[in-house]
């Protein structure tokens, strides 16, 4: 059984626009059976689809990394099950006001949930629910996209006074009601169903002590026939922990696991922790959050792992959610839909879909995104004074020369 999550929306940020931050899992344009056969989409029901490609783009400071963490927050919260004091990413709470409102509608098993969850921040500084109610109505083949995320008629199926009165046995602070849809969808399997690998945007270590398939290696680093992680039981000591490779036509090497970067590019290091975290979300059908994509990798390895997710491998339909800075990504992907822009205006991140402004298909995304007509490239005025303070420094520098001389 899976869950997917359709439109989240959050209230109580303050670094975002009207305090407000709203993503749509689910298409917002018209899909044809290509995209259907190209992986690009699922059909949950009728005509609503779930997309399979999610990509936020933006210049530095724009609040990319900040609209992930916040998405990984509602993902592992309400699918994965995590409490709110456990959640991978907690410094997303800073982020937070003491009071926030946060909005899910997810789909399963015929159904269709709204779930309005109000968070608060305690005397100690931890979160925890003060309150939710939960809708729910059949998901029917012919409702239409207007009707299809309003619950406004709907009465409450289940709010958090009521779990607690029916004594359904102890609910704590820091977890949601929801629990008890995905107890009753079979869902609480132990299974991961969301990765998250924002923590090796900038960090090159290997996050699992997996097999390493040699296709991943070699498509990688050719010259490197395997590579072998020797004590396993020392994963937790990461000093202690050996690793053995083979390069092709050379004697086997062991090596402690800090000096991996010797022989290893940071690239190769990053390509190895994204495939073997794909492979696991290829197989739940789950979702995997990768900031800067691109980050130590070409555009073409960049670029191949995105399109995995577009390909007959996503047979289970998993969902790729990353960040980019490069514009060129972009031109791959075939949806307008699937794109976001972050922008930052007076300190305050905005986000917008791509489809407002985009209705011809072969429009490149790339021209519109280094245009910066929607703020998605450096401002003239920046660069100006980028120019003016080099102007300053050069003639301070020849100034000081003339003293000296």
């Amino acid at each position: 059984m899976k869950i997917n999550l359709l439109k989240s929306s959050i209230n109580g940020l303050k670094l975002f626009k009207d305090s407000h931050l709203e993503v749509d899992f689910i298409t917002l344009k018209k899909v044809s059976q290509q995209d259907v056969d190209d992986h690009l989409v699922e059909n949950l029901f009728g005509s609503v689809y779930k997309q399979n490609l999610l990509a936020f783009a933006g210049i530095n400071a724009s609040g990319k990394t900040t609209t992930l963490k916040l998405i990984t927050m509602i993902l592992e919260l309400f699918i994965q099950n995590r409490t709110l004091e456990t959640l991978s990413n907690d410094e997303m709470f800073d982020h937070l006001e003491d009071e926030s409102t946060l909005i899910n509608i997810f789909y399963a098993e015929n159904k269709l949930y709204e779930l309005t969850s109000i968070i608060k921040r305690d005397e100690n500084g931890k979160f925890h629910f003060l309150s939710e109610t939960l809708k729910t109505k059949p998901a029917r083949s012919n409702i239409s996209k207007e009707k299809l995320l309003n619950f406004k008629d709907i009465q409450p199926y289940r709010t958090r006074d009521d779990v607690e009165k029916m004594a359904m046995g102890y609910l704590r602070g820091d977890t949601s009601i929801f629990m008890q849809i995905l107890k009753e969808l079979s869902i609480l399997d132990g299974r991961r169903y969301i990765f998250d690998m924002i923590q090796f945007t900038n960090f090159n270590v290997f996050g699992t002590l997996n097999t390493i398939p040699s296709g991943y290696i070699q498509y990688l680093d050719p010259d490197i026939e395997e590579i072998e992680f020797i004590n396993r039981d020392n994963s937790t000591n990461f000093a202690k922990l050996l690793i053995k490779i083979k390069f092709f036509n050379q004697d086997v090497i062991e090596i402690p696991a800090s000096d991996l970067w010797k022989y290893l590019s940071s690239g190769t290091i990053k390509g190895l922790n994204l495939l073997l975290a794909i492979e696991k979300v290829l197989k739940t059908g789950g979702y995997i959050v990768i900031d800067e994509i691109e980050n130590h990798l070409n555009k073409t390895v960049a670029i191949t792992m995105i399109n995995l997710f577009k390909s007959e491998v996503n047979k289970n339909n998993a969902t790729l959610i990353f960040s980019t800075h490069y514009s060129e990504i972009l031109d791959d992907i075939e949806r307008s839909d699937s794109i976001y822009f972050n922008t930052k205006n007076k300190g305050k991140i905005e986000l917008e879909n791509l489809s407002s402004h985009v209705n011809r298909a072969d429009k490149k995304k790339s021209n519109i995104y280094l245009s910066g007509l929607l703020g998605t490239a450096p401002k003239y005025t920046g660069y100006q004074a980028l120019k003016k303070s080099l102007k300053n420094k050069m003639t301070q520098t020849s100034n000081a020369d003339s003293r000296e001389a």
